[in-house]
């Protein structure tokens, strides 16, 4: 793990998608910082370029976006669950709840 004094060094962060999981997963290239997210089971998610997400990231962050191709009755609603965790240890914790 960089570290400078009591602080660490914000590396380059990246992000990937796994068709197989239908989940994103971000990593700090120099740190164990871990992120993933992803939706329900059977919630197809399609990962969209990163321009069109209009969030500016601090340090060395970055972005991704998805979209969701959901068909609806009219007068219907459906509950769309999202999940989203993380650690500063290992993608392994990031999993766990």
């Amino acid at each position: 793990m960089a570290r400078r004094a009591d602080r660490m060094i914000d590396h380059p962060d990246e992000i990937t998608f796994s068709d197989q999981t239908n989940t994103f997963t971000g990593k700090d290239q120099g740190n164990d910082w871990f992120v993933v997210w992803g939706s329900a089971e059977g919630i197809a998610l399609n990962p969209t370029e990163s321009a069109s997400c209009t969030m500016s990231p601090k340090g060395n962050g970055t972005n991704a976006g998805f979209g969701l191709d959901i068909n609806l009755p009219a007068e219907s609603e459906q509950i769309i669950p999202v999940f989203i965790s993380g650690s500063t240890e290992s993608e392994l914790k990031a999993w766990r709840p």
